[in-house]
């Protein structure tokens, strides 16, 4: 479905909320006043794999307005408003780039501003590329580039959180030639 999926009979209804990732999706249970939002709410920190900060902070806005009264994470299960709102918060200071001071969640933390610098040469290469773009192949010559062997990746979210944005920056200019000379020949 590209936007929701209905089933009258049973008061059901699954709608796309990008944020956590591109293809997340909530499944509302209009019935017994439930909606279940998978990883798009989580205790302390939500967990960013997407490049679009806005867009999850408007999904999060979404789910603050359903009229469901229990709402059930993915990871944290059954979650209050107020743990929402802290997860929007955190969002906003994030795509602010404002000083955040994490008491819990610190790692998460970590990994989300790595990721986004990771998520941001992402999408000046989907940008070069267009519809040719290949995320796989993107991600695998990007860590390549950077030394790191194609067995490494099954630890992705350790090495975003140990390689230095800067290091991130010193190679971009390397894989943007490679993204050219890919271009040149089409």
């Amino acid at each position: 479905f590209s936007d929701r999926l209905v089933f009258e009979d049973d008061d059901i209804e699954f709608r796309y909320m990008p944020g956590h990732t591109l293809c997340s999706s909530i499944c509302l249970d209009r019935r017994e006043s439930v909606v279940f939002v998978g990883d798009l709410v989580e205790d302390p920190l939500p967990v960013t794999l997407w490049n679009d900060p806005i867009t999850f902070m408007e999904s999060l806005k979404t789910i603050l307005e359903s009229s469901c009264q229990t709402v059930v994470s993915g990871h944290s299960g059954i979650v209050a408003g107020n743990l929402i709102r802290s997860n929007l918060e955190y969002l906003k200071a994030l795509f602010l780039g404002e000083e955040i001071d994490v008491e819990e969640g610190e790692e998460t933390h970590l990994f989300n501003t790595k990721y986004l610098d990771f998520l941001h040469y992402e999408d000046i290469a989907r940008k070069m590329l267009g519809e040719k773009f290949d995320f796989v192949q993107f991600k695998r010559e990007f860590w390549q580039m950077l030394g790191v062997e194609r067995e490494s990746l099954k630890f992705e979210s350790r090495l975003i959180r140990q390689t230095p944005s800067e290091r991130l920056e010193e190679i971009w200019p390397q894989y943007e030639e490679l993204l050219n000379s890919r271009k040149a020949l089409e």
